[in-house]
């Protein structure tokens, strides 16, 4: 080392005294030599950072008009741990933090809601009730003023929160007792739903407490998502609001939904704020090396020169490079020397995927088989799941009892809530999925959903139609038993009603048409009340997408074969509605 590096060196430890200067504590991790790297990490990003606290206090103290953020970047770049640096200063500005993701596998109509569920649900749990009292009568002014309860459906905490200690609204029984959804009543329905999530929005956001609406991954967000972002920028009524919304800019081209939201947004007379994430540098890396092992930066430049240039700086791919040379034998605690020591030779040396999910997929292989076993069966049920929904895909002693609290530990896994878990990033999602061969994922997916079939009591099915007919129809070309598949299509209608009743209706039409496309060319004889039902629903759920050509190619068939003229009655009135709009559409 230069003369420099140890004048820097020495201050460094002297303004971090506390850190590098304090005796080393050989805890259970050091003497195993386990490297400990939280997942949330973060370093750099001081122009970023900048950009998103000056947009939170405008939206805090101006908040004339609604504000919004996109931020892109490469995966794995920490787009989302930089949203979440900024998580204690709103705390500190007593503003309301909502957050939803996105995922490629999952139903995105439903992303949304869930986020606003989720932060009723805190609301509830926080105790300060006294301290959101006027949010709470404005949210009721809101839903008081409809006249049905699609809202309570849609977002049960709310009426919780709502029944809590607030009973004058329109009709009191609607916060007192669970409220049922009305059936669906074509598009009017999605309008007013898109209409009433913005005004719950500016219900929420106010001076006092200003709301900031997180959505991470929205390459992977849907049509009536992404329109009803539009509606809330757009509206004058919302104050004190700010969007922030992360997206891989290598996924979304010209033409992408989400690119034309954007262009819609700035027709509209509003520029959202563009803030670009991209790797972090060298001497970033250096500094996370410092304070993970303890050491002087000096004697950690040579091993960051390497890391960096081996993962070109995605903070993902640095963390889990990391682990695999901890892992590896390459990174170890010395107890002679008690610090951490590096083979710099051997890890020049070190092939790497050009990827970080196949660095993590051949990381993640060298694990125990259990703990194989239990990644491949976590990884079919989402990206968020409960630990007695995972228990259920067990049998026998295929992973250990300890897998979650495992998996957390080495950082695959976060806790939500108290009984439930999510992947720390989307690529360590898709890492352990693809432990599973290619040729095996039919098969795999067809046992997990049988396993949490037939695990599952009928007042339970509700909560678990989804995990199971998500894997069930990801291997039903495997099913060849004429009972399993008319089972598997019921399942397919129970799942796409529930999906109707909670207003996402791409992902009903999806579970509808597949129930449909599962039946027999003699169905109408011998299914016939499930057959019925499934055209039903499904020209409901058409309609309101507005896929009105599918809609009246599927008609066709229950017309020639419904045995009454009130079975008749619905699809007809589906099909002269979607003709009325097509007909509306061209002539506008």
């Amino acid at each position: 080392a230069s003369a420099k590096d140890v004048y820097l060196d020495l201050k460094n430890m002297a303004h971090n005294s506390s850190f590098f200067l304090s005796k080393t504590e050989l805890d259970d991790s050091t003497v195993k030599s386990r490297l400990r790297l939280q997942g949330d990490m973060f370093y750099g990003r001081k122009v970023q950072m900048s950009m998103l606290l000056h947009l939170i206090q405008s939206s805090a103290l101006t908040g004339n008009q609604p504000l919004m953020a996109t931020i892109a970047g490469y995966p794995g770049t920490g787009k989302s741990a930089l949203v979440n640096q900024i998580k204690k200063p709103l705390t500190d500005l007593d503003e309301c933090f909502v957050e939803g993701k996105f995922d490629k596998h999952a139903r995105p109509d439903a992303v949304l809601a869930s986020a606003l569920n989720s932060f009723f649900g805190k609301m509830l749990e926080s105790n300060e009730g006294n301290k959101f009292m006027t949010m709470k009568w404005r949210v009721c002014d809101v839903i008081g003023s409809v006249s049905n309860n699609v809202m309570f459906e849609l977002l049960p905490n709310l009426q919780k929160w709502i029944a809590d200690d607030v009973v004058a609204i329109d009709d009191p029984s609607k916060c007192s007792s669970p409220a049922k959804c009305p059936s669906v009543k074509g598009i009017g329905t999605s309008h007013r739903l898109k209409f009433m999530l913005c005004r719950l929005v500016g219900a929420i956001a106010c001076r006092a407490h200003p709301l900031v609406l997180f959505l991470d991954d929205l390459q992977w967000a849907d049509e009536m998502t992404l329109d009803i972002i539009r509606m809330m920028i757009a509206d004058p009524e919302i104050h004190h609001f700010l969007l922030i919304g992360c997206y891989r800019d290598n996924e979304v081209n010209l033409s992408h939904p989400l690119t034309e939201t954007l262009k819609a947004i700035k027709k509209q007379g509003i520029s959202p704020v563009s803030i670009k994430v991209g790797p972090i540098e060298k001497e970033c890396v250096n500094t996370l090396l410092s304070e993970a092992l303890c050491m002087p930066p000096s004697l950690c430049r040579p091993l960051a020169n390497v890391v960096h240039n081996k993962t070109g700086g995605i903070m993902l791919f640095v963390l889990r490079f990391l682990a695999s040379l901890n892992d590896d034998g390459e990174l170890w605690f010395s107890m002679s020397a008690r610090r951490w020591v590096y083979n710099l030779e051997g890890i020049k040396l070190k092939g790497i995927h050009d990827d970080v999910v196949s660095h993590m997929t051949k990381h993640m292989e060298r694990l125990p088989k259990t703990m194989q076993m239990g990644l491949k069966f976590a990884s079919c049920l989402g990206p968020r799941f409960g630990s007695t929904v995972l228990e259920r895909t067990r049998s026998d002693d295929e992973f250990e009892d300890s897998f979650l609290e495992s998996c957390v530990e080495l950082g695959f896994l976060q806790t939500f809530g108290s009984d439930e878990y999510i992947w720390a990033h989307d690529q360590i999602h898709q890492a352990a999925y693809d432990l599973i061969p290619l040729m095996k994922r039919e098969s795999f997916h067809l046992l997990v959903g049988s396993r949490l079939f037939m695990a599952t009591k009928p007042p339970e099915m509700k909560h678990m139609i989804f995990f199971i007919v998500d894997n069930m129809n990801r291997g039903s070309d495997l099913l060849d038993d004429p009972s399993h598949i008319y089972e598997l299509s019921r399942l397919n209608l129970e799942a796409g009603e529930k999906a109707l009743s909670t207003s996402a209706f791409h992902s009903a039409a999806k579970y509808l048409l597949k129930g449909l496309s599962l039946l027999g060319t003699d169905s109408w004889k011998t299914n016939y009340s499930l057959t019925l039902s499934l055209h039903d629903a499904a020209s409901e759920a058409l309609f309101v997408t507005g896929d009105y050509s599918r809609l009246s190619i599927l008609v066709e068939e229950p017309l020639l074969n419904a045995r009454t003229f009130e079975d008749k009655l619905n699809l007809l009135n589906n099909l002269v509605r979607s003709l009325t709009a097509s007909s509306e559409y061209e002539v506008g």
